[in-house]
């Protein structure tokens, strides 16, 4: 799946809320290990895609196919 079908982003800092939302149907895309000081901890980086029938145009498919 290409990052363009990407349509909502979010980031979390923790493994559990990034499972909560990979079982939700997000999408992985990257692990970031941070450094605040002396601290470091993961960010995880997910996405998930359009709703099924839109475009990259944002346009919704009739059922024939259609736009």
């Amino acid at each position: 799946m290409a990052i363009e079908d990407m349509k909502q982003l979010k980031t979390v800092n923790n493994q559990g809320p990034a499972q909560a939302l990979i079982d939700q149907g997000w999408t992985l895309l990257a692990v970031c290990v941070k450094q605040d000081g002396s601290d470091q901890y993961a960010e995880y980086h997910l996405g998930k895609p359009a709703p099924v029938g839109l475009t990259g145009h944002g346009a919704l498919l009739s059922g024939d196919g259609k736009v």
